[in-house]
């Protein structure tokens, strides 16, 4: 697998339509958590990006949808979140792989207008030089863990927070290490 590749259009709009409609539906409820959970490498100053795990039915069609696009994915753990980043958020300079689990990380935009000036691109690194991905309506992002990247600050004057579904993906070899990792996931959401 190439460590970085782009594909514009990437999810069938009834899908995207019916996960905002689940976020919808669970705004006010207790199951959303903040970025102060992820590794401690990706918190750092700045306001909190809210997220929302997205249930196992959707997950099941995120899986499908990424093996069709990429055979290498087949048989890989997937988990994926609904992300809210306010003004003033943003995601710092990191490698997905947390605690020796070596992650494919893919990045899903889901603001249908967005200006390049309210921030939020997608940062990364490559020969020694910097560049960056413009938000775009449904414009995928896959990354492998080698690669260190970035989302850039939402500007305070950014009319609508950046809405993103973020998806991970790693190999699970077995079921035991599957329960272990979704545990260890869970309770550093609980911290």
């Amino acid at each position: 697998m190439k460590n970085f590749t782009v594909e514009k259009n990437f999810l069938p709009l009834e899908l995207i339509k019916a996960i905002n409609d689940f976020v919808s539906h669970n705004t006010r409820v207790a199951h959303w958590y903040s970025n102060l959970s992820w590794q401690e490498d990706t918190v750092q100053q700045g306001n909190g990006i809210s997220t929302l795990r997205i249930p196992g039915h959707f997950e099941q069609s995120l899986k499908r949808i990424y093996t069709d696009y990429n055979p290498e994915l087949k048989g890989k753990k997937l988990i994926a979140e609904y992300c809210v980043g306010p003004g003033g958020s943003y995601v710092p300079w990191h490698y997905d792989d947390n605690y020796g689990i070596k992650k494919i990380g893919s990045t899903i935009f889901l603001n249908k207008e967005w200006d390049r000036n309210e921030g939020g691109l997608y940062l990364y690194e490559k020969n020694e030089s910097i560049y960056g991905e413009v938000p775009e309506f449904n414009k995928m992002i896959l990354n492998d863990h080698t690669l260190y990247h970035a989302l850039s600050m939402v500007a305070n004057r950014a009319v609508q927070p950046s809405t993103v579904l973020q998806v991970w993906m790693w190999e699970a070899k077995t079921e035991k290490e599957t329960r272990l990792e979704e545990r260890r996931i869970k309770e550093e959401r609980n911290k």
